[in-house]
């Protein structure tokens, strides 16, 4: 339809339409939100994860170079210990006191976190974020259940901060949804560091808006949930759907292969 057409409509009838259009494009552009969001955080978690992979490839070979030079140190000790010689003397039949300094510091270099997890590489791509989070936070009214009232509290302080132009985070920043996964880069000390908090913060919220547990108002995903005064309608009439998981899998497998099934 074109604005000649709407033109012709009746001032009520012409601003009717145009309202609908709004609505129904303003739910298009939220749901499109989301998925830019959930998108963005993947490519985040798959680029620390490559490069994490490229970087430990990269240094393969002074990795394999350093294990047979501190096998060839160990073996010399047990040698010394056998034969109850000198131990700093079976050092120096190998290497010298200076390349063994050396080579101590190259060690550390090549040395991955305890946990040999790419996460901390993804505080390098943290601008990328800033780009667009304080505006996603500022734009999108977040809801959520009661398992996830801490993330919805992240979300409020983090845009408090962005309003302020604050970067500490306040002493009751909520960390309960903080996995162990992220606790290692979260948290320095008794401090927490707000690249990682922000960055962990998303991802979980990513997680919930999967899950259903948070929603936006307006997005169109919120109709794939059914209301909860209906859920409970539905279980005080005994009425929600019954089905275990055998009975599930077996009703999935006969659309595949109707002689196939799965014990009880």
């Amino acid at each position: 339809m074109t604005v000649q057409h709407l033109t012709d409509f009746e001032d009520k009838r012409r601003y009717a339409t145009l309202v609908a259009l709004v609505i129904e494009s303003t739910a298009t552009i939220t749901d499109e939100i989301i998925d830019l969001l959930d998108r963005i955080i993947e490519k985040l978690f798959n680029t620390a994860k490559n490069t994490h992979q490229k970087q430990f490839q990269q240094s393969g070979k002074a990795i394999n170079n350093q294990m047979l030079l501190y096998s060839k140190i160990g073996q010399a000790l047990l040698d010394a210990k056998q034969n109850k010689t000198n131990p700093f003397a079976a050092i120096e039949s190998v290497i010298s006191w200076t390349d063994f300094e050396t080579s101590i510091a190259e060690v550390q270099s090549l040395t991955q976190p305890e946990s040999f997890d790419y996460l901390d590489l993804m505080g390098s791509h943290y601008s990328t974020l800033r780009r667009y989070v304080p505006a996603f936070f500022d734009v999108l009214k977040i809801q959520s259940t009661a398992s996830s009232k801490d993330i919805l509290a992240g979300v409020e302080i983090l845009r408090r901060l962005n309003a302020e132009n604050t970067r500490k985070l306040p002493d009751d920043t909520p960390i309960s949804f903080v996995k162990k996964r992220w606790k290692e880069v979260v948290f320095k000390g008794k401090d927490i560091d707000r690249r990682y908090y922000e960055l962990c913060l998303l991802s979980e919220l990513k997680n919930v808006l999967r899950s259903g547990d948070a929603w936006v108002e307006g997005s169109r995903f919120n109709t794939y949930l059914i209301p909860f005064e209906k859920f409970t309608e539905l279980k005080q009439n005994q009425a929600l759907p019954q089905m275990d998981c055998t009975q599930y899998l077996n009703e999935r497998l006969e659309l595949l292969d109707p002689y196939q099934q799965i014990g009880g």
